[in-house]
């Protein structure tokens, strides 16, 4: 049975907004194994892309799952940092999830995770709430794999960007992901970018807001927030970059059509 659209509100009307940060994280992290999961939240609220922002690193015991698979408007995209489990989604059959499967389920698409192994599974999960109604050609479902790759050492900059998939969503003028592999001694200088930026750390170590985040480790930039980025490590970093870029405003988009 697929669970119906829940009725409380995503996040509370006088939400505050969400600044750049960053989450080092080290496993294990806290179980609960009589529930069968652990919900670890990181940040919620809003931000100037989307009135509506949620993230949680949450870990999840053998044969267990969080849900039956449901249903909600918020769009999202799951990570699994650690351990391999299942992905139960409207119109497939069980999709296996390993370290660095990402998905991403529009609004209002069935969905759940299951553990399937003797151990416990570690995942990273963002939720967004956005505009109001579907428009023709958003993306669909997407599963994409996350591996880093070995010419990061010779590229010009040090790093080097895997692209994932990308497209407009019903919430997000664009939802843009790809991989970086950045080497040793790498980096990036500061700058601001004009969407939300959502990192999750899968190998190596970043430094980034004055602070270090290795794998499980997740950063979050703001909308017109200065940041830079760096590997103060040994070995080479991945990590995963979402960008949530919002929707044209209608004077852009008159902009756009007077010049055609």
């Amino acid at each position: 049975m697929i669970r119906a659209p829940r009725t409380r509100s995503f996040v509370a009307r006088n939400a505050a907004r969400v600044p750049s940060q960053a989450h080092p994280l080290e496993l294990p992290l806290a179980r609960d194994e009589e529930r069968g999961w652990k919900p670890h939240n990181l940040f919620r609220g809003t931000t100037a892309v989307v009135p509506g922002i949620r993230c949680h690193v949450s870990v999840l015991e053998p044969g267990a799952q969080p849900h039956p698979p449901h249903r909600h408007p918020e769009e999202e995209l799951l990570v699994v940092v650690d351990g391999g489990a299942e992905l139960l989604l409207e119109g497939f059959g069980p999709q296996t999830a390993t370290v660095g499967t990402v998905a991403y389920y529009p609004g209002g698409f069935a969905h759940t995770i299951r553990n399937v192994s003797d151990r416990a599974v570690t995942y990273t999960m963002l939720k967004w709430i956005g505009g109001r109604r579907q428009r023709p050609g958003s993306l669909g479902h997407h599963l994409a794999a996350i591996a880093a790759s070995p010419e990061a050492a010779g590229a010009p900059r040090g790093y080097v960007q895997e692209r994932l998939f990308e497209g407009a969503t019903p919430r997000l003028g664009k939802l843009h992901l790809h991989a970086t592999t950045m080497a040793p001694g790498a980096g990036y200088a500061e700058h601001a970018d004009r969407y939300d930026v959502w990192i999750v750390v899968l190998a190596g170590e970043v430094e980034t807001l004055g602070r270090r985040v290795g794998p499980t480790g997740v950063v979050f930039y703001a909308r017109d927030e200065p940041h830079g980025m760096r590997n103060p490590g040994t070995q080479s970093a991945l990590y995963l970059v979402a960008e949530l870029r919002p929707r044209p405003s209608a004077l852009s988009q008159l902009r756009s059509r007077l010049r055609r």
